[in-house]
C-alpha cells in the first residue's frame, strides 16, 4: 500500500485491532483505575495489566494443551473395549510409552500385537 490513502487504511486497521484489547484491559484487568503516583505509575500499572493480560491467555491455551495430553490416549486409541477385551493391555502399554516421553501415533490395533 504505497498510497497515501493506502497507509491511512494500513494504520486504521492496526488501531482497530489494538482497541478492542485496551478496552478489555480496562474493563476486566484493572486498567481503568490507577492508584499510583505519577507518570511512572501509570507505565507500571498498564504494563501490570497487560502482563495479567498475557497470562491469562497463556493459562487458557496451558489448560487446553493439558487436556488434550489428559484425553490423549483416550482419543487415541478409540477402541470399543466392550467388544475387545485384548484392548485395555495395549491401552496401558501406550499410556506408559507416552509418559515415558515416546509419543507414538496408532493408527489402529492389529490382533498380532493384541496377543503378544
Amino acid at each position: 500500500m504505497p498510497t497515501k490513502n493506502g497507509k491511512k487504511r494500513k494504520h486504521f486497521r492496526r488501531r482497530a485491532a489494538i482497541e478492542p484489547v485496551i478496552g478489555h484491559l480496562k474493563s476486566d484487568h484493572r486498567a481503568a483505575m490507577n492508584f499510583l503516583k505519577g507518570q511512572m505509575g501509570d507505565s507500571i500499572n498498564f504494563m501490570m495489566a497487560a502482563a495479567g493480560f498475557n497470562f491469562k491467555k497463556l493459562m487458557v491455551k496451558l489448560k487446553e494443551k493439558v487436556l488434550w495430553l489428559y484425553s490423549y490416549p483416550k482419543n487415541m486409541l478409540d477402541l470399543n473395549l466392550s467388544r475387545n477385551p485384548m484392548a485395555f493391555r495395549y491401552i496401558k502399554l501406550v499410556i506408559i510409552s507416552f509418559f515415558k516421553g515416546q509419543l507414538i501415533k496408532v493408527v489402529g490395533v492389529s490382533k498380532e500385537y493384541l496377543e503378544q
